[in-house]
C-alpha cells in the first residue's frame, strides 16, 4: 500500500518536560510518510527552543511559532498549514504507539472511511505500554443516525476527543475550531461525523493520554467552563435544525440539561453564588415542556431540578459521597 502523505498537528504551550517524549513517539512511527507541525503558541518556557531543534534535525518536523491564541487557534494555525491528505492532532503532553499513524491509516484506506478511530489509555508515566496488535476487532460506521449516535451514548468521550483521530482533510475545509473557546473538540465533532461517508473504529489503545495536575480541566471552576454548555446547545440545536436527525434531538436536549445540572453542582461546590445563578437562568430559559422525554426518571429529574435547585443537588451529592465510599 502506497503511503499518502499525513500531517500530524502538534499544539505547544509550555511543556517543555512533556514535548521530548511526544515528539520521540512521533520520530519512531512505523508510517514514514509524515509531516509534524510543531505549534509553538507562544510558549516561554524552552518548549519553544526544544520545537526548532527537531526541526533542525529532522527533514519532516516543521516548527512554526505564534502569538498565543489557545488551543483551538494552535490546531487552527496547522491545519492552514497542513499540505497532507489526512490530519491528525496529538497533543503535546501525551505520546501514542509506534503503529499509531500506521494502523488508523490502514482502517480509514480499508474502510475506504473518512474518520479512523482509535481507544486511548490514561497514563501517569512515560512507559511505552504493551499492544496486543493482534486482538485488534474494528468497526465501521455507516448510517448517519448510528454515527451520530455515538456522541450521545456511552461512546462519548472517545468519539468527541480530536486527538486519538486520523481525519481526511477534506472534512476540515469549511470547518476550524472556536478560537477562545474550552471544550473545543466539542463545538465540531457533530459538523465533522456529518460529512464522514463512514468511520471506522479499532479497539486497539494506540494513543496515551497524559492529564497532568495543572491542566486546565483539572484546574479551578471557572465561568470559562461554562463553554461547554454552549457547544452542548449547538449540538442541539444541530439535530434540531436537521430532519435527519429528528430522533436525535430529544436525547441531546437531555443531556444537554443535565450538562447544565451538573455545571451548577460544580459551581456550588466552588461557592460561585453569581455563576450558580447565571447557570439557573440559562436552565429556566432553555427548558422546554414541549419535547417529548422518553425517560420517566430524565423527565421527574429535569422537573425536580427546574423547582428545587438545592434539593436536586443535595440529592446527588448524596449519591456522589455514597459511590465513592472506598
Amino acid at each position: 500500500m502506497d503511503e499518502e502523505l499525513i500531517s500530524v498537528i502538534v499544539p505547544i504551550y509550555n511543556v517543555k518536560n512533556f514535548l521530548p517524549i511526544c515528539i520521540n513517539s512521533l520520530i519512531g512511527q512505523t508510517y514514514k510518510n509524515l509531516e509534524i507541525l510543531l505549534i509553538d503558541d507562544g510558549s516561554n518556557d524552552g518548549s519553544e527552543n526544544i520545537a526548532d531543534e527537531y526541526s533542525k534535525k529532522y527533514s519532516n518536523i516543521y516548527s512554526f511559532h505564534k502569538q498565543n491564541g489557545g488551543l483551538s487557534d494552535a490546531r487552527n494555525y496547522g491545519i492552514d498549514r497542513a499540505k497532507g491528505k489526512y490530519i491528525c492532532f496529538i497533543d503535546s503532553d501525551d505520546y501514542v504507539d509506534e503503529r499509531y499513524c500506521e494502523i488508523l491509516y490502514k482502517n480509514i484506506k480499508d474502510a475506504k472511511a473518512d474518520i479512523s478511530i482509535c481507544e486511548y489509555l490514561r497514563t501517569e508515566d512515560n512507559n511505552k505500554k504493551q499492544v496486543n496488535y493482534d486482538d485488534e476487532s474494528t468497526k465501521v460506521y455507516t448510517d448517519e443516525i448510528e454515527k451520530q449516535n455515538n456522541i450521545l451514548n456511552k461512546m462519548n468521550e472517545i468519539t468527541t476527543v480530536a486527538w486519538n483521530k486520523l481525519y481526511n482533510i477534506e472534512l476540515w475545509k469549511d470547518i476550524r475550531y472556536p478560537k477562545g473557546k474550552l471544550n473545543e473538540d466539542e463545538f465540531v465533532i457533530h459538523y465533522l461525523i456529518d460529512k464522514a461517508h463512514s468511520i471506522v473504529y479499532t479497539n486497539l489503545k494506540l494513543y496515551y493520554y497524559y492529564q497532568r495536575e495543572n491542566s486546565i480541566m483539572k484546574s479551578k471552576y471557572n465561568e470559562k467552563r461554562l463553554d461547554g454548555l454552549d457547544a452542548f446547545k449547538d449540538r442541539m440545536n444541530f439535530y434540531r435544525n436537521n430532519k435527519k436527525y429528528d430522533s436525535l434531538f430529544p436525547k441531546a436536549y437531555v443531556l444537554y440539561m443535565k450538562f447544565i445540572t451538573s455545571h451548577y453542582i460544580l459551581a456550588k461546590r466552588s461557592n460561585m453564588q453569581e455563576i450558580c445563578k447565571k447557570i439557573i437562568e440559562r436552565y429556566r430559559n432553555d427548558y422546554d415542556r414541549q419535547i417529548k422525554i422518553e425517560s420517566k426518571k430524565d423527565k421527574l429529574q429535569l422537573l425536580l431540578f427546574l423547582y428545587f435547585p438545592t434539593i436536586y443537588c443535595f440529592l446527588k451529592e448524596i449519591k456522589y459521597r455514597i459511590t465513592n465510599i472506598d
